[in-house]
């Protein structure tokens, strides 16, 4: 049986990098909700204060609301993507 994306992540720091069964890392931020320009600015800061030890992983901000991924993705700085949670942890 086919493990879910999520549970096949290793976690290595909460929140920031998670490690998949082939050796591919991923830097993540978690937000609830990016439509405050203020909460965007302080988790892209989060991320790009940690993507210089982190150079060759993907660098994602994840929300769980959908309606400000546009706007905060124009926002976002070069490198990071913002991406629906629930879009993330479904199989490609």
């Amino acid at each position: 049986m086919e493990q879910n994306r999520i549970s096949s992540y290793q976690l290595i720091r909460a929140r920031e990098l998670a490690t998949d069964p082939e050796g591919r890392r991923a830097l993540m931020q978690v937000a609830a909700d990016l439509s405050d320009t203020g909460t965007r600015e302080r988790e892209f800061r989060a991320l790009t204060d940690t993507m210089p030890a982190h150079r060759r992983a993907e660098v994602l901000l994840l929300t769980l609301t959908g309606s400000e991924v546009h706007a905060a993705q124009i926002d976002a700085p070069a490198g990071v993507t913002v991406r629906k949670v629930w879009e993330w942890m479904s199989p490609t």
